[in-house]
């Protein structure tokens, strides 16, 4: 039994190593102005680690939502590293990397629950599931977003919050393994609220592999997760209520209850074709017009999460796994799947951190399972596809890792795919006018307004634009545009050096001053 668990040791070792490999040139890569600079600009008012700085962790909710052990993780950085960003990326890719191993682990202690593969098999169910969850495609938007740290932190505290749970319903564990098991999951909830689902992953695995409810009845495990649950509410009000009041949470006057059911639809069937095959990937699918719910590509998503659902409660005793797999990963997609819609994005590369692991792990399983009943010729092949899936899954990774290079190269990828997101085209002429590359921002920034006529953010973007050009009368134009949409725009513009030739223009001094209000 030792040498067993050193093997897995090394196995877990081995699988963190090869991920940071992977991912190391993030450490080569700069910040970006989404989100990065919100954190960054925050934690440097608090540049050490006090007392003072805990409190002001633990009793922020803005901006964002409530994640105090990601903030100090982030003064933790800055702490070491200032402003230079290989430092802040280089824990970022510690973190990945850490986490693949515990993947490994997690994975190996499910696998012995039911051994219907031998020691070997489990050992390649364990070892891929691991190299798959680090070097896939899909994570580098966790790891390369400095801003996505929280997506980190409360993956590694939830997978140890698993493997303390698995151990701690082995009746040979002792009940220390409960201990960890709640601090680690009210961790994870502290670094960011997704991990409500936990307590539903739980269940999941209580009915397959686990297969409590049979032992112990399933109000039995309610209740001991209730305190579990309780904790999940609180985090889920403490988040909830101030995004809504700050518009974070979209209303249901523009979405209603069917375009956000076909939302999450897609949102399912979208990331399971991702996952297999991660081409076309963005840092960004916008949802920035209306649903076209009666969209073939909505129904088809609609029908297919219908059928899943229906086979999986339909076999759920000749092929239990399936139940459980399918559970699990719609129990950690929800919250993000677009039922409580927040923001202007239809999905993020970013969701699928844990959530990828269920339908991966079934997956894997199957293809162990089948590599074992095939002789010699047969099973060479399956290897050699395996391996070929691999070798793309790094390339690609290696590819996407590039993307977030800086902002340029990250709206410009945006704009390959949605040349028509509004957003994308504001965020690429910011990044321009930020390189002093006036001339060629000043097309986004027309775009941007054409397409959103109403996008405040963008007509003042504009303003800043002509302005810096000497073309103040389209300055001023764009500039009462702006202050039309978001009158939080006026007293900025009173302080904005990029708007001085407006105040100082004696033409222009005496308009711009009204429609300030000085």
């Amino acid at each position: 039994m030792k040498r067993t668990g050193l093997k897995v040791a090394l196995l877990a070792l081995s699988v963190a190593a090869l991920t940071i490999w992977v991912d190391w040139p993030c450490v080569r890569n700069g910040f970006v102005d989404w989100d990065d600079y919100v954190y960054l600009n925050e934690v440097a008012r608090h540049h050490e680690l006090s007392l003072g700085t805990i409190q002001w962790a633990f009793s922020t909710v803005r901006p964002f939502y409530y994640h105090p052990l990601t903030r100090l993780s982030h003064v933790l950085d800055y702490q070491l590293w200032k402003w230079n960003p290989a430092g802040h990326h280089l824990t970022s890719v510690l973190l990945h990397g850490m986490n693949a191993g515990l993947v490994v682990i997690l994975i190996w202690v499910l696998c012995g629950l039911r051994p219907t593969l031998s020691l070997s098999g489990w050992f390649v169910v364990a070892g891929a599931v691991g190299l798959v969850f680090g070097i896939h495609p899909l994570q580098v938007e966790s790891v390369a977003w400095v801003a996505e740290r929280k997506n980190l932190l409360c993956g590694c505290f939830t997978l140890i919050s698993l493997i303390a749970y698995v151990r701690w319903t082995q009746k040979r564990s002792g009940r220390g393994w409960r201990w960890v098991m709640l601090a680690s999951f009210l961790a994870a909830l502290l670094s960011k609220p997704m991990a409500v689902s936990v307590p539903v992953v739980m269940l999941a695995l209580d009915f397959y592999p686990l297969r409590r409810h049979i032992s112990e009845g399933w109000r039995a495990l309610y209740e001991e997760k209730m305190v579990m649950i309780g904790c999940c509410v609180a985090v889920s009000i403490v988040t909830l209520l101030p995004s809504m009041q700050e518009g974070g949470v979209t209303g249901l006057t523009r979405f209603g209850i069917m375009a956000r059911s076909m939302v999450a639809a897609r949102s399912l069937m979208f990331y399971l074709w991702k996952l297999f095959w991660p081409r076309w990937l963005s840092p960004y699918y916008p949802l920035e017009g209306a649903i076209p719910a009666v969209h073939a590509e909505y129904l088809t998503s609609a029908a297919a999460v219908v059928a899943i659902s229906l086979i999986a409660v339909w076999q759920r005793n000749q092929a239990p796994a399936l139940l459980s797999a399918w559970i699990i990963y719609v129990a950690l997609i929800l919250p993000v799947s677009g039922l409580a819609q927040t923001g202007a994005q239809a999905a993020g590369d970013r969701f699928m951190y844990l959530v990828m692991l269920a339908p991966l792990t079934l997956v894997v399983w199957l293809w162990v399972w089948a590599a074992s009943r095939f002789r010699l010729l047969g099973r060479a092949a399956l290897i050699a596809a395996a391996a070929s899936e691999l070798a793309f899954f790094g390339y690609s990774t290696r590819a996407q890792i590039a993307v977030w290079r800086n902002d340029e190269t990250l709206w410009r990828e945006t704009l390959t795919y949605f040349p028509n997101s509004a957003l994308a085209n504001y965020m690429m002429a910011n990044a321009l006018m930020r390189q002093q590359e006036l001339e060629k921002a000043l097309p986004y920034a027309r775009q941007a307004v054409a397409l959103s006529p109403d996008f405040a953010r963008a007509h003042y973007r504009l303003a800043c634009l002509y302005s810096r050009l000497n073309r103040t009368q389209e300055a001023l134009a764009a500039l009462r545009l702006a202050i039309l949409y978001d009158n939080d725009y006026a007293p900025l513009a009173q302080r904005d050096d990029d708007l001085a030739n407006l105040r100082n223009d004696p033409q222009l001094a005496e308009q711009f001053r009204q429609l300030v209000g000085l």
